[in-house]
């Protein structure tokens, strides 16, 4: 059976001539595996080939891992070098088809995390592994082999497992770090690219040794990469060692080529030679710098170069720089994450140590390069307060101007640009940005002649810069702001005439447009602008220019197809301002039709443009369009837009005819429950005197619905003595009177029917109110026994319903008669309903006359 090796393989790396691998690529040379090397630090593994290969690493459980090599095969017999305690616990080789050789690793803890890199120069695979947790202090060799008698250098010493990540130094504040002296070197404060600086993987890089000092020597200064030499020229090879000596002498001359080649040519890889780890990071650090001047070496290079030194000699004074160094190459890279990662463990890491002022100037800008402004701020408070001597000191306080005035802190970050003015006035000739911010933030704090000063400066140093034409639009602001009108007129005039097509002509445009008298010049001027810039900011501002002018003018359906496509994007502030005017258009051009009673119109409107409303959330807006619906009796849509006003308003802000209309469309599609809290909370916010009557009456009947007597009669009680209204007064009594006839007490009906009859005769009210009143006082006094009044209440009942007599009702003057002894006047009745046609009524009323014809005459026989 093929193991497991062999099935997942092909997923995980390709043969020679296939895709790229996902490690470092090598051309596709047979490759012989000779030794695997434990003998180092408890995470690191050493695998020693005859050349380079292609390869993988994977982790393939929490404590195995696995290496595999494409093109390659092993050698008779493979070396392994180890006896020192290690993380590594048992190694598996095996060979596989298509010349693969795979090794599986087991370790003593969970990993956390593996980075492998070859060595500089050599086919030595080097392997870091990251554990979760501490492996056991046993495994901390207490000493390293291979140092000669005369290596005067410091002996490395144990080293903590895991490095912390840069969460850490970003939550964590460094130590107080004490007062150095003036550093000796100019440092430079370049660090680019751009990406994310997510927390990374834990990296197994050692920290400061027991017993090692790290503290910066004297000769060391304030800190910066520069300061690595020094540290090297102080030290006992330094002295000893002529070597390093010629080599930090062609340092100082900047002959970086011949600094490498001379490091490069006196490494020892078997470690016993004298001042390894100085030539070992001096290589490195001239690698570094020969890219830096443009050389074809790829920083990649450097990365190796640094890795290679930081895994021979990981806790000597140089390490710090080192990834420092590491810290600016990723940068360069654009990989924010090890970038990130390396610079802030320098600053958990050596809390005290000089080379802290870069590393924190360094991750700063990262941070204000990526957007996080917050962390960069802070950042570069830090700097401020630890390193008030380090002459990278103005560029941290133009950086942290920068990031403040993109903060939109004004004040402080215009404060901040100032004192890097102060302590560095040649900064002007050599940053364009400088005086552009200053005068900026002058004009946001409102100095026009600050402003003014600044900008103008600006152009007088960079007149060939692309945003010149920007900067005296800018400076033309600042005249119209400060009253010369006719000065911020010929300037505008003279950016259109001198830089057409640019960001200047756009904005000097629209400025000069707010000079013209006559709208229609005006409404030109802007059309200018959106034919000529249409992706531009300034069209957006121009459409929302042209949209107010159309409101101005009363056009508000116009307006609003103006905005439409400025309120659905564009830049954040045009929009602001854009919902602004579309809030007014729509609720102007709603009022208008509304005022008109034109329901239908504004419901038309609102399903043109309810996208629009739902991104402007004016619940205005909503309460209007809802109103039309419920005006037209389509209470199913004024729910929904309703419950939208309702939604987007606070109570406070909530009309007394919102509560209204939207209870009673959820009591008209039978929404029972929710129209009674609606209605609760209507009375319980409205002022009595701004309640609709109606209110009191529906509430009043949904409570005797549900059986709640009581609460029913108090509205309805309250609801009558709320109004004036004769009508609203008739409907409060029969209401009560239909609780009297649920509950089973007719005799407590006639008063009230009564009086409600005499309020609507009053009203002059006909027809089917009356009808209504007149048959329930006939079904009171039907229950009462009262049969003549019965009778005479229908009789009025009929008298007053427009449909003619129908026969529901004419059948129950009929049964009203029967019972008050007037049986020939109930068959006329019943004879009336048999000849009006409607089957149901005629069938019933010839039962009930058969029956009437039955009873009389077993009355004659008898």
């Amino acid at each position: 059976m093929m193991s497991f090796l062999g099935r997942i393989w092909p997923a995980v790396l390709m043969v020679c001539g296939g895709l790229l691998l996902g490690a470092a690529g090598t051309a596709c040379a047979a490759a012989v595996v000779e030794r695997i090397d434990l003998s180092g630090p408890p995470g690191q593994v050493r695998i020693g080939l005859s050349t380079r290969a292609d390869y993988k690493v994977l982790t393939l459980g929490d404590r195995e891992l696995m290496v595999a090599f494409n093109g390659a095969h092993l050698s008779g017999r493979v070396e392994k070098n180890g006896g020192a305690p290690h993380l590594v616990t048992r190694v598996r080789i095996e060979r596989l088809p298509d010349r693969v050789v795979a090794m599986r690793f087991s370790t003593e803890v969970d990993i956390a995390h593996v980075h492998s890199a070859w060595e500089a120069q050599q086919p030595v695979l080097i392997l870091h592994i990251a554990t979760v947790s501490a492996p056991s202090q046993d495994m901390i060799p207490s000493k390293r082999p291979k140092f000669s008698k005369g290596d005067r250098r410091m002996p490395p010493a144990a080293a903590p497992a895991v490095m912390p990540t840069v969460s850490d130094a970003a939550t964590s504040p460094p130590a107080a770090v004490p007062q150095v002296a003036a550093q000796r070197r100019e440092v430079s404060d370049d660090v680019s690219g751009s990406g994310s600086s997510e927390t990374p993987s834990p990296v197994l890089v050692p920290g400061p040794a027991a017993g090692v000092n790290m503290s910066p020597a004297p000769s060391q200064g304030v800190g910066g990469l520069d300061g690595l030499l020094d540290v090297m020229a102080d030290g006992p090879c330094g002295h000893d060692s002529e070597v390093l000596a010629e080599a930090l002498a062609m340092s100082r001359k900047g002959w970086w080529k011949k600094v490498f080649d001379l490091a490069a040519a006196h490494l020892d890889p078997t470690g016993t030679a004298d001042c390894q780890a100085e030539l070992y990071y001096l290589r490195a650090y001239a690698g570094f710098k020969m890219n830096r001047a443009g050389q074809s070496r790829l920083y990649l290079d450097a990365v190796n170069y640094f890795q290679g030194a930081l895994s021979y000699f990981p806790d000597v004074p140089y390490t710090p720089y080192g990834m420092v160094a590491l810290g600016r190459v990723y940068a360069s890279l654009d990989n924010m994450v090890e970038a990130a990662g390396y610079l802030g463990i320098v600053l958990k890491t050596y809390p005290t140590h000089a080379i802290c002022a870069e590393a924190r100037y360094a991750l700063g800008k990262l941070y204000a390069q990526e957007g996080k402004r917050e962390k960069a701020i802070a950042l570069f408070r830090e700097f401020l307060q630890l390193h008030p001597q380090s002459p990278h000191l103005p560029a941290v306080q133009r950086e942290l101007g920068k990031t403040l005035y993109a903060a939109d802190a004004f004040a402080e970050a215009l404060t901040m640009l100032r004192k890097s003015l102060e302590a560095d006035p040649g900064s002007i000739y050599t940053d364009p940005e400088l005086l552009v911010a200053i005068g900026n933030l002058e004009y946001h704090l409102g100095n026009t002649d600050g402003a003014r000063r600044a900008l103008l400066k600006a152009v007088n140093l960079f007149p060939e810069g692309a945003s010149v034409p920007v900067l005296m639009s800018r400076v033309a602001d600042t005249l119209r702001e400060d009253g010369a009108s006719e000065k911020a007129m010929k300037l505008y005039d003279l950016v259109m005439a001198d830089h057409p097509g640019t960001d200047g002509f756009a904005i000097s445009a629209m400025r000069r447009a707010a000079f013209l008298p006559e709208p229609a010049d005006r409404a030109a001027a802007y059309r200018q602008v959106i034919d000529q810039f249409p992706d531009h900011p300034m069209a957006k501002l121009a459409l929302v220019k042209t949209a107010d002018l159309q409101m101005q003018a009363g056009g508000y359906a116009a307006a609003i197809d103006t905005l439409r496509d400025t309120v659905a994007g564009g830049v954040k502030d045009l929009k602001n301002e854009a919902v602004y005017l579309m809030e007014a258009a729509l609720e102007g051009y709603f009022a208008e039709l509304q005022a008109a009673g034109a329901n239908m119109a504004v419901i038309a409107a609102y399903e043109k443009n309810k996208t629009l409303m739902r991104r402007v959330g004016n619940p205005k807006l909503f309460e209007m369009a809802g109103a039309a619906f419920f005006r037209e009796h389509l209470y199913p849509q004024a729910v929904d837009v309703l419950e939208k006003a309702f939604g987007l308003s606070s109570p406070a802000g909530r009309s007394s005819a919102l509560y209204y209309q939207l209870g009673v469309a959820l009591q008209e599609t039978r929404k029972i429950q929710q129209a009674k809290e609606i209605f609760f909370s209507y009375f319980n916010r409205i002022p009595p005197a701004d309640i609709v009557p109606d209110a009191y009456l529906r509430m009043g009947r949904m409570l005797g619905d549900e059986g709640a007597q009581d609460q029913a009669f108090r509205f309805l009680k309250a609801g009558y003595l709320q109004t004036e209204d004769k009508v609203a007064k008739a409907d409060m009594l029969c209401a009560q009177a239909r609780l009297h006839i649920k509950a089973g007490v007719p005799d407590a009906v006639p008063p009230l029917v009564i009086k409600a009859i005499n309020l609507l005769a009053d009203a002059e009210q006909e027809g089917k109110r009356l009808t209504q009143a007149y048959r329930m006082l006939g079904d009171a006094y039907l229950q009462g026994e009262a049969y003549e009044q019965a009778v005479d209440a229908f009789s009025m009942a009929l008298k007053y319903d427009p449909t003619l007599r129908p026969p529901e009702l004419l059948y129950q003057l009929a049964e009203a008669q029967l019972k008050a002894r007037k049986p020939d006047a109930a068959k006329a009745v019943l004879s009336e309903i048999v000849a009006g046609g409607d089957d149901f009524w005629a069938r019933m009323a010839r039962e009930r006359l058969d029956t009437i014809a039955m009873e009389q005459r077993l009355a004659g026989a008898s």
